[in-house]
């Protein structure tokens, strides 16, 4: 890992070879005023985002920090938390996918 800046707001992460951002976390609160969503649980909230942006579905998972997640071959992954934290990282693209 590389550079980490971290506050209340969000998380980034960027690689320590070429210092580019790979990974960046909203936290829930931050994600409540970037989307004026307060009123929304976190699966309303998903429900919104995936319409507003055009996104044809996000897979749930279970566990301690359960959500959601979508995968594009576009070379991104979206990770929404129940409690509405919105993670973003880069994922390879479809083209760079690589099975041994």
């Amino acid at each position: 890992m590389g550079t980490s800046v971290r506050n209340t707001q969000y998380t980034a992460e960027a690689t320590k070879s070429d210092n580019k951002v790979y990974k960046i976390v909203f936290h829930a609160g931050t994600v409540d005023e970037l989307f004026n969503s307060a009123a929304l649980d976190g699966q309303a909230f998903v429900q919104k985002f995936v319409e507003a942006y055009n996104i044809r579905e996000m897979e749930p998972f279970a566990g301690q920090n359960a959500g959601w997640i979508y995968l594009s071959l576009h070379g991104y992954k979206i990770t929404i938390f129940v409690d509405k934290t919105l993670m973003v990282e880069s994922a390879p693209k479809q083209n760079e996918f690589q099975f041994d």
